[in-house]
This record gives structure tokens, C-alpha cells and sequence, in this order.
């Protein structure tokens, strides 16, 4: 079960970083630096946003753990796709932390899956 939510948190999370970098690659020549850092705002706004979203949604996690969880979303909030990917990496890996899941193929297979969401 909690395999099932960190591979969920994780899709969602890095669902949410490649759309910000997808969305962000797509600029006019007419664009300012204003513009394009403002848009990278909302896009990280949006991340974070999405990020919490996938928190709460989890009601087998405890108050502690989604706080820690919600920190580490925080961190998305500059829009920078290679940093969403982190949080996105970092997130997954302390529900498998915070996880019961024993020692072993399945705790190896659920950060194996989060190894997948890190940034390059």
C-alpha cells in the first residue's frame, strides 16, 4: 500500500516538474526578463501548489511526516525544472523513509522508482 502512494506522490510530483520545464521552454523572442521570471514564479507556484495537493490527499500519512513532505515542496517554489525533479526526488525518498516497508526488495524497489525522478 504506502509502495503504491510513493509511486503516486512521486508520478505526480515529477508530472508536475516536466510540465513546469515544458512550459517554460516556450518563450517569444518579444519576451523580457520580467516576463520570463515571472512565469517561472507561477509555474513554481503551481508546483508547490500541486505538491501539497498530493500531500494532503495521503490520509494515511501522520501530521510530522506531511509537514516534512510540505518543506520539502517549498523548495520547488523558483520553477527551476531541475530543482522541481529534486524535490520530486527528495519527497519520494522520505515517504519511503517514513514508510513501513521492510528492509529489502521492496524498500530497494521503492527507491529505485525514486531514483528515476532525480534531477541529472
Amino acid at each position: 500500500m504506502i509502495l503504491k502512494v510513493s509511486i503516486w506522490l512521486a508520478v505526480a510530483i515529477s508530472g508536475a516538474a516536466l510540465l513546469a520545464g515544458c512550459g517554460s521552454s516556450s518563450k517569444s523572442s518579444t519576451s523580457t526578463g520580467q516576463s520570463a521570471t515571472a512565469e517561472t514564479s507561477v509555474v513554481g507556484e503551481q508546483a508547490v501548489a500541486a505538491c501539497k495537493k498530493s500531500i494532503q490527499a495521503q490520509k494515511t500519512l501522520s501530521a510530522s511526516d506531511r509537514a516534512k513532505l510540505e518543506k520539502i515542496c517549498d523548495k520547488a517554489a523558483n520553477g527551476n525544472p531541475a530543482t522541481m525533479q529534486q524535490v520530486a526526488h527528495e519527497a519520494c525518498v522520505e515517504l519511503v523513509n517514513d514508510s513501513h516497508l521492510p528492509a529489502g526488495v521492496s524498500r530497494q524497489e521503492a527507491l529505485a522508482i525514486c531514483s528515476t525522478v532525480k534531477a541529472k
